[in-house]
Parts: structure tokens; sequence; C-alpha cells
């Protein structure tokens, strides 16, 4: 029996800390990944909508009080923020196994990992500090100031929606800078819910804004935009080599986490029990949608046929079902474009010659 949702949430853009329509008065639906259901309907941002979000965040930049705080100040705030979102923890990954389609169990674990690199953040904010060179000579002194960049435009991928924002949010934000964050258009929510917390525990307006909308509307702009001073992406390769050559206008500075084909490797003299695990973890973990995940596997030809007998045996007992489950191991694949894409990798194997 799959679980259904209560209710459909509907958002709107956090800008300058107002929740605004809209321009094109437009909203995207969010279909639960595992039922079809209608969960959430996000604003479908464009271009100008993007623009006020970089200038709503350039304001509280250049004229605003979050870079100018003490580190102490801004550690405060921040672990407010930490506390808050682990007090909303079970609804933030509930949010994501509706818009996700992931098991219940492994989103809890990335929101508690959100809690813990939040609270880490909060512990670096205070250390943000230069560095004097005394030893120049009688008549010289040298000092390298730290100083936050600016606006920072983040633009996050839908299988790890709460735990990629928070490998980038509160470090800039401990650092002083202000942000302008891009969720994907299918799993938007944790980012706008983030965004409420942060306000309500006293980030001031404007330090964090979250538009939503298709990359090209919205991502796009972001890199482009000569007011935004850095840019951290994480996506495909193809839409990095995009915001790489958007990035140019100004020279921003850029963080790119790209997509890749990782291999497990198993050797003969392994301890093989613990490799089938490993394996096992690194391919289906998040339902294989993670830019890590094990998609190659190199064994030792001494073991191979005994390793890969075991493995199906492995796979064949993993449970397939209702993410909400609190015993599933695999629960759905984001959409249907991407289920047929690895459908159709399986019927490419198989008229190989290979079989399942």
């Amino acid at each position: 029996m799959v679980t259904h949702a209560t209710r459909v949430r509907r958002y709107k853009h956090l800008i300058g800390g107002e929740w605004l329509d809209p321009s094109s008065g437009e909203v995207i639906p969010r279909g639960n990944p595992t039922t079809g259901e209608k969960v959430a309907e996000f604003a479908a941002g464009n271009p100008d909508d993007t623009r006020r979000a970089i200038a709503a965040a350039r304001v509280a930049f250049d004229r605003g009080p979050w870079p100018r705080m003490s580190g102490m100040e801004r550690s405060k705030l921040l672990h407010d923020l930490a506390r808050r979102i682990g007090e909303e923890a079970e609804s933030l990954a509930r949010i994501e196994v509706e818009e996700v389609g992931k098991t219940i169990r492994f989103a809890r674990g990335g929101c508690q990992g959100t809690v813990g690199i939040f609270e880490y953040a909060v512990g670096l904010a205070p250390q943000v500090h230069g560095e004097v060179y005394g030893n120049l000579g009688e008549n010289y002194n040298g000092t390298v100031v730290r100083e936050p960049i600016g606006v920072v435009g983040m633009i996050i991928p839908w299988n790890f929606p709460t735990l990629i924002l928070a490998q980038k949010l509160p470090f800039a934000l401990a650092a002083g800078c202000t942000a302008v964050v891009k969720p994907s258009e299918f799993t938007s929510g944790t980012a706008l819910e983030i965004g409420r917390m942060a306000q309500e525990v006293g980030i001031p307006y404007g330090v964090v804004n979250v538009v939503t909308g298709e990359g090209g509307d919205t991502g796009q702009i972001l890199s482009e935009s000569t007011d935004v001073d850095m840019v951290h992406f994480t996506g495909s390769t193809a839409v990095g080599q995009k915001v790489m050559e958007a990035a140019a206008s100004n020279v921003k500075k850029l963080s790119l986490e790209l997509g890749g084909k990782a291999a497990n490797i198993v050797f003969a003299d392994a301890d093989l029990e613990d490799a089938l695990d490993g394996v096992l973890y690194g391919i289906y973990f998040n339902q294989g949608e993670c830019c890590v995940s094990g998609t190659r596997l190199l064994i030792e030809d001494s073991v191979a046929d005994e390793f890969v007998e075991k493995l199906v045996e492995k796979s064949r007992s993993l449970r397939v079902g209702d993410p909400m489950g609190e015993s599933t191991d695999i629960g759905a694949l984001i959409h249907r474009e991407h289920v047929d894409k690895v459908l159709g990798y399986i019927g490419g194997a198989r008229k190989r010659g290979h079989t399942s």
C-alpha cells in the first residue's frame, strides 16, 4: 500500500524577505514519482524573477547588516537555523520522499546530515580571519584579509535537494555572503522551507533568496549576471559547461560538481562479503540516482563468476516499494523520462546478449 500525501504544498518565490508570485503567473506542478498524485506547486520563474532575486541579494550584501556582523553574530543565527532544521527534519524528510521518490530512511539520513553540516558551519563563522606577515623586513608588513565574496548563486540538483543545499548555503552565510538559491524544478520544497526558517530565526531579509523554475529561465541568468560574484553548481557535465561559458561575463568564481561514472574494483584477496555490500550500496543507493553511483564493476577474473552470482542473489533480496515504508530499500525514480532512460540501458544490454 502506497502512502498518499495529505495536502498539496503551494509555494511562491522567496525574494528580499517577501513571498512573491511569479511574473509569468504560471506554476510548475510536481507529482509524487511513486503515485503520480500532485504534491506541490512551485512558481515558474523567468529571467525577471531571477533578476529581482539577484538585486535583493545585492542590496543585502552591499548595504545590509549581514556581511558587517561579527563572525560570532552570524554564528549564533546559523546555530538557531541549524536547530530549527533539526526540529523540522521529519517534515523535510517527508517532502523529499514525496518530491524525489527516495525512501524515508535515506531521506531522514540526508536531513540529519544537513543539520550536522549546518552545525559545522556554525563553528567556522567565527574563525574566518586573515594573516599578518611580519618577517618581510624592518620597514614592511604584509596583511592577508579574508572577506566575503558577495552574492553567491547556488544551483541545486534534484537527487539530494536538502543535503546538497547544506553543502553550499551555510558556508557562504558563515563567511558573510548573501545567496540566491535555484533548486531543481522537480524538488524545490525543502529549499523554500529552509529559506522560510532562515527568516524566522532572524537572518536578515534578502540574505537568503529562493527562486524556482526551469534552468534556462533561472540558472542561466544566475550564471550570466554581473551582479553575481560566484556560482556554485551541482549537476550534469553538459550543463556545467554552459554555466562556465555564461560565467565568463564577469569572470566570476565557479565551483562545479559535475557528473561522473564511478567504478568499484574487487580483487581476489578482498573480503568478498564486505565487497558485495559495498558494491550493492554503491549502485542502488538513492535508487542509483547519485553522481558517484558505482555504475561500473571491475572484478579480478579468478573470483568474477562467484562474485557476480552472489551479487545477483543479493540484488534480488532488496525491497522495492512504497518509499514511506520503513523497510523499503528502493523507492521510485524521479520522473518518467528517467525511467525510460534506465529501461533503455537495460534493453540495450539485452540486445548485446546480456541476461538478467
